[in-house]
């Protein structure tokens, strides 16, 4: 009996059953995934393959949860086997894996290096979509650093090498290239291309069912229309997107759907609607950022109990190593989880662009302000500075250069603050500033004053000189009924500031 036991134990504990499980637990518990292949890769493995799969799946799992280096080695060792049994599609997989992961860590000419090397396996292979695939990714990736004469130049290789094929991720790239070549015609305000592509783009897109590329694209159609004034069409377009992106996972998608329909109505007088798509914006971001920040804090946590395990297998593989070295080894890398930590409270009260206090910050501030304000009686007071056009500015530029304008006003704006003053990125163009101890009269002549030094300040940013503006809310804290509504009362008197012509300070009148 107890044979018999074994023997089916035996059977079950098998490196090919551990990657099933593996496979199964990957996308809702990276953790999980990868205990099990550490398990599968612990077992005697008669079939290479298997093993070059249990690497690939580890290292999709610790990308995941964004522990690069393990997920790098992973891959790593999934490519060598791959390679070394001639499965050139597989390893070009892996490769192209490795590239987007050095994109992720914004090291482009790594990323280029792989995504290249893939395409000349795909090519050996005689992959024409493989091929068309690498050069998808490698387009993508110069689109995204604003090098739109390279992206376009992948972009057309990867529409000239693609072809029909029963496979679904194939037939959703030819949707794919469309869509991102009507992105850099649109870039380029050649709007009658883009929308070509971009209509290709959506048909392939219904006809496979593909949520995901349909609200993408219908996003990318309504702001092209809002571009060249067709705002009935952009309003058809966005509207319809919007409802389709509240049913999907994508909680991005909808918030960029968002701030499109707010500028839309803007452009079209209609400042109502406008101003409460933004506030459904500003909930939206706020939402998102606790999201990420819940995640990241998992992450972490995943990685501290992934790194125990490891260890812990280690020690078992290597019982006689000298367990003193053991034990220092570990304490070194739970002071480094501990840096990790430290780090994370830190990412989690700062702006990571600007250095700024975030949202959540400010807040935790202003509430202290607010006790200190009701025991001395003394009024504080808040500026709202949104940057005027700033959609302009990376429409014109690019979004690496809005980035650089940013950090360029968060340092003017920090240069002209007290020690006192507390600047956050509220969201963002928009910067609230904390001025405690000040009233009515002493907030509106700072605020003229960033106004203006922002005015005749240009901004050096990707070569060129870029003059901006800001408008200015400000309110005081004297008679309002509570703190929200004070700042209510700052993004009031911004939106009237923004009403009667920007590029001007607005102090809201107390009723």
């Amino acid at each position: 009996m107890t044979d018999n036991g074994e023997k089916s134990k035996n059977k079950v504990n098998t490196p090919q059953n551990f990657l099933k499980m593996a496979l199964y637990e990957k996308e809702n518990s990276p953790q999980k995934a990868i205990e099990y292949c550490n398990l599968g890769l612990t077992l005697p493995c008669e079939d290479d393959l298997t093993q070059a799969e249990l690497f690939e799946t580890a290292g999709d799992a610790f990308f995941e949860i964004e522990n690069f280096n393990y997920a790098l080695d992973h891959w790593q060792n999934a490519l060598n086997i791959f390679l070394s049994r001639g499965k050139q599609p597989r390893a070009a997989t892996i490769l192209i894996k490795i590239g987007k992961l050095y994109e992720a860590i914004m090291d482009y000419s790594n990323a280029e290096s792989h995504f290249l090397r893939a395409g000349q396996l795909f090519e050996e292979a005689r992959d024409s979509n493989g091929v068309a695939l690498c050069s998808y990714y490698a387009g993508s990736m110069y689109f995204n650093n604003g090098d739109l004469h390279r992206a376009l130049e992948s972009l057309l290789k990867a529409d000239e090498r693609k072809t029909e094929s029963d496979k679904r991720h194939y037939q959703i790239l030819i949707g794919d290239v469309n869509n991102k070549l009507g992105e850099i015609h649109s870039k380029l305000f050649n709007f009658e291309d883009a929308l070509k592509y971009f209509f290709e783009a959506m048909q392939i897109y219904n006809y496979l069912d593909y949520p995901e590329g349909i609200i993408t694209v219908m996003n990318n159609i309504g702001e092209v229309f809002m571009k060249e004034g067709l705002y009935e069409e952009a309003e058809t377009f966005l509207q319809d997107g919007f409802e389709h992106a509240k049913q999907s996972s994508s909680r991005l998608t909808e918030l960029k759907y968002l701030i499109n329909l707010s500028e839309l109505h803007a452009q079209r007088q209609h400042f109502q609607e406008a101003y409460s798509r933004l506030i459904q914006a500003y909930h939206l971001r706020d939402m998102i950022f606790s999201q990420t920040l819940s995640k990241k804090i998992t992450d972490i946590e995943a990685r501290h109990e992934i790194d125990k395990k490891e260890k812990e297998l280690e020690i078992y593989r290597l019982k006689n190593i000298d367990l003193e070295k053991a034990n220092s080894i570990i304490k070194s890398q739970n002071e480094e989880l501990q840096t990790a930590y430290l780090r994370m409270e830190q990412l989690a009260q700062t702006d990571p662009l600007t250095g700024l206090s975030n949202r959540r910050n400010i807040m935790e501030k202003i509430k202290l302000e607010h006790y200190r304000a009701q025991r001395s009686n003394e009024p504080f007071s808040f500026l709202l500075i949104d940057i005027d056009h700033f959609k302009v500015i990376n429409d014109t530029y690019g979004h690496d250069c809005g980035d650089r304008v940013l950090v360029s006003v968060a340092g003017l704006l920090t240069k002209h603050l007290r020690k006192i003053d507390i600047i956050s990125r509220w969201g963002g163009e928009e910067f609230l500033i904390l001025l405690p101890r000040t009233g009515k009269d002493g907030a509106a002549k700072l605020a003229e004053k960033i106004r203006s030094v922002i005015e005749e300040a240009p901004v050096a940013s990707c070569g060129n000189k870029i003059f901006i503006t800001v408008t200015i809310g400000v309110s005081v804290y004297d008679r309002s009924p509570s703190v929200d509504q004070c700042i209510k009362e700052a993004d009031e008197a911004l939106y009237q500031g923004k009403k009667y012509g920007r590029n001007r300070v607005v102090v809201h009148k107390n009723k």
